[in-house]
């Protein structure tokens, strides 16, 4: 599978953004602490660390290190990575492994179907 490298983005930066994100949901009344929150993805997103390597998503020290790449010409959307490893780490970690990575790839078709409506909404055809 081939994959996007890039420099390595800090999970919990990122994870950390995302609930700063209206679409995250958060609300300060009904959740924990934003920090809480953002250690605890931190922590699941790393310990799947072996099984997003499936899908070509590289966790590295804490880190994200490379995306899949699933087109010739569509990168990495990275105003998106934040919500998307916001949406991974929240599947239900009761889910079977099957069901997870169904949900994983799902997200996955979500995360780059968004970039190709970018593409289309500015008048990029490449």
């Amino acid at each position: 599978m081939s994959v996007y490298k890039f420099d390595a983005l800090k999970i919990s930066d990122l994870i950390a953004l995302s609930l700063e994100h209206p679409d995250s949901d958060y609300d300060a009344t009904r959740h924990q602490s934003k920090q809480h929150l953002t250690d605890l993805y931190t922590t699941r997103l790393v310990a799947n660390a072996e099984m997003l390597g499936w899908f070509g998503v590289r966790i590295e020290d804490k880190c994200l290190v490379a995306m899949p790449v699933v087109l010739k010409g569509i990168q990495v959307f990275t105003q998106e990575l934040p919500m998307f490893l916001l949406r991974i780490a929240t599947i239900k970690h009761q889910a079977s492994e099957q069901e997870w990575i169904r949900c994983v790839a799902e997200e996955l078709s979500f995360y780059y179907a968004r970039y190709v409506d970018m593409l289309a909404l500015s008048g990029d055809t490449k």
